[in-house]
């Protein structure tokens, strides 16, 4: 009979009522655990490449975003933010200037063609790499710590800095 008595006991405690409601209390505490629970940045588990900001802070005449075909994106204004690998053309009579991070600066002059081929940094490292493709730019990189770099690459030359001014 006792043997019988903790059958019935067990199958009170689990008549398909009660079953279902043990199980909304479970998803209940699960859903209460997820919801409150700091949620992961999915981002940051992944290293993620660092990128310095590169910001248009002037503009005489025009100058437009273009893509490999050198068929015209958008017109750029003051504020743009520029992206690693955007490529930007200037046209007659336009000049602009881009700043890189806090201190580098690039002037890039009239009928001119860049591309913005590296914006790497993390944290004291910096590396920005500027293709000139066709035109001139004047270039002020800031003073830079051991291990970073700052290049200007044509077709047939690159020319690495370290906080000088070049044409």
């Amino acid at each position: 009979e006792e043997i019988r008595s903790k059958k019935e006991k067990r199958n009170i405690l689990f008549t398909p009522k009660l079953t279902f409601g043990y199980a909304m209390i479970f998803l209940a505490v699960i859903g209460l655990f997820l919801f409150i629970y700091p949620r992961v940045n999915i981002s940051n588990t992944f290293k993620k490449k660092k990128y310095n900001q590169c910001l248009l802070t002037l503009i005489d005449g025009k100058a437009y975003l273009i893509n490999k075909q050198y068929k015209i994106i958008s017109e750029l204004k003051i504020g743009s933010d520029i992206n690693e690998n955007d490529i930007i053309k200037t046209e007659r009579e336009s000049t602009i200037e881009l700043q890189i991070g806090e201190e580098s600066v690039i002037r890039v002059k009239e009928n001119s063609i860049i591309k913005v081929a590296k914006l790497f940094r993390d944290q004291e490292l910096e590396e920005t790499k500027i293709n000139l493709d066709i035109g001139k730019i004047l270039a002020k990189p800031k003073n830079l710590t051991e291990g970073s770099s700052f290049e200007i690459e044509t077709n047939s030359i690159t020319a690495g800095v370290r906080g000088t001014e070049f044409t």
